[in-house]
């Protein structure tokens, strides 16, 4: 989540929208680099992120996790989890 343009953008402009899928109990960790901070909203309230703004996302298998990122100012990106869903 590196090298999102920072100039000449409004909020939300740049949007990612990702489906994981793996075994139960891995984990896909997402971390900032270069003072970005990830924080997530996956209780309907952005939280600080956790060490430094890393991120740790558990799987459960045969159930997609969809989560969407996007960009905020120079510093913020915001990670929201929109669900786990059935295949």
């Amino acid at each position: 989540l590196t090298d999102w343009p920072t100039t000449g953008t409004s909020i939300k402009e740049f949007k990612i929208r990702i489906e994981l899928n793996g075994q139960t109990g891995n984990q896909v960790t997402f971390q900032g680099q270069g003072g970005i901070v990830i924080k997530r909203d996956d209780s309907g309230q952005i939280s600080a992120g956790v060490s430094g703004g890393t991120q740790k996302v558990t799987l459960t298998v045969n159930k997609p996790t969809v989560l969407e990122f996007w960009r905020v100012g120079a510093s913020d990106i915001l990670m929201k989890y929109l669900g786990t869903f059935q295949s």
